[in-house]
């Protein structure tokens, strides 16, 4: 199993127990907004059978990354269920709208100072 962040890692651990194996992708103390994973990290996402992310759009990199890995097991977002209050909805709902922009092909032409 794949954990994105700490807390999301000691979550897993707690569940699972010894039953469960768990690589934690983010170290204590990174911003896991900004994020770059590394060769190592989507190594460990394309052999995982399980991955557990944060959600609420914290790990926008997330993604692209188990695409370029080729994963193709199940995604946990831990934050499914979980209602949110006040300022944090409204920042989670900004960032899951950032992210999916992100994903998206762009297909903006330029001519002339206009985009079309």
């Amino acid at each position: 199993m794949v954990a994105t962040t700490p807390e999301v890692a000691d979550f897993v651990r707690t569940i699972g127990g010894s039953d469960v194996t768990v690589t934690q992708i983010i170290k204590p103390n990174v911003d896991p907004h900004d994020y770059e994973p590394t060769p190592v990290d989507i190594q460990a996402i394309g052999k995982a059978a399980i991955v557990v992310r944060n959600g609420v759009g914290l790990e926008r990199w997330l993604d692209q990354t188990i695409g370029s890995a080729g994963f193709k097991g199940t995604v946990v977002d831990s934050s499914q269920g979980v209602t949110l209050r006040g300022a944090a909805t409204r920042r989670a709902k900004k960032a899951t709208r950032r992210a999916r922009a992100s994903t998206r092909p762009r297909s903006t032409i330029h001519t002339s100072g206009t985009t079309l």
